[in-house]
């Protein structure tokens, strides 16, 4: 049987390794909404060089929507974009805190214990009293991060659908955006791409992109059996 100040270390310092684990969790959810928000402003600067490309090209072209239609396609998704930072921060980010939080007070709370037991030579009821502690803990712990899991799919799964659904009606607009897609999609390979050609190909890539990855957030979610909690 482990010794009650043995069982009592070593709960304290597996709290103190899921505190400090909690702690480097929080740092890397918040470089990767800051990631996002950067990622976010850069896809803004370029949108916003589109439209200048647009307003700078003759009115006349048959063609001439695609630009400015892939630029507010671009911005759209950017505004969802930062609804995903901001749940991301409010979710996930003050949860992770939330269980560094808990791991930090429950080690208090331990020391606590053993302290006062200790002082009325109570070391039989030491390793119960911790063991009590510790197990509510984790089980607060558990659910807890799982939720946080679930949120984080939840809401990377919501901003790609929204994603794909913006990308492919401005694919579908610009495809119909001129009679002359058939013939400008024609081009000869080595040849410049037309303005047609190149914004269906840039939104094509970004709708796949947006594809594939909700489907892979939805593939986790309904696999996880705390979907529902």
């Amino acid at each position: 049987m482990t010794p009650p100040k043995a069982a009592v270390v070593s709960e304290l310092q597996r709290l103190a390794k899921e505190e400090s684990n909690f702690k480097q969790l929080g740092v890397c959810a918040a470089q990767y909404s800051s990631a996002i928000a950067k990622l976010r402003d850069q896809a803004d600067v370029f949108a916003r060089q589109l439209q200048v490309l647009s307003s700078n090209s003759p009115s006349d072209l048959p063609n001439q929507r695609s630009v400015p239609e892939t630029a507010q396609c671009i911005s759209q998704v950017q505004d969802y974009r930062t609804l995903l930072v901001d749940r991301l921060h409010d979710k996930v980010e003050a949860s992770l805190k939330d269980c560094q939080k808990d791991a930090a007070d429950t080690r208090a709370k331990l020391k606590k214990i053993h302290a006062t037991k200790n002082r009325r030579n109570q070391k039989s009821r030491t390793v119960t009293s911790v063991q009590e502690a510790a197990s509510d803990h984790h089980a607060r712990v558990h659910t807890r991060l799982w939720r946080t899991m679930r949120d984080f799919l939840q809401t990377e799964l919501a901003f790609h659908v929204k994603a794909v659904e913006l990308y492919s009606t401005a694919c579908s607009t610009v495809l119909h955006c001129t009679p002359l897609y058939s013939t400008a999609c024609s081009t000869a390979v080595g040849e410049q791409q037309s303005p047609v050609e190149a914004s269906v190909f840039l939104i094509h890539t970004l709708a796949y992109t947006h594809v594939a990855t909700a489907m892979a957030a939805c593939d986790s979610l309904l696999i996880n059996p705390l979907f529902h909690l």
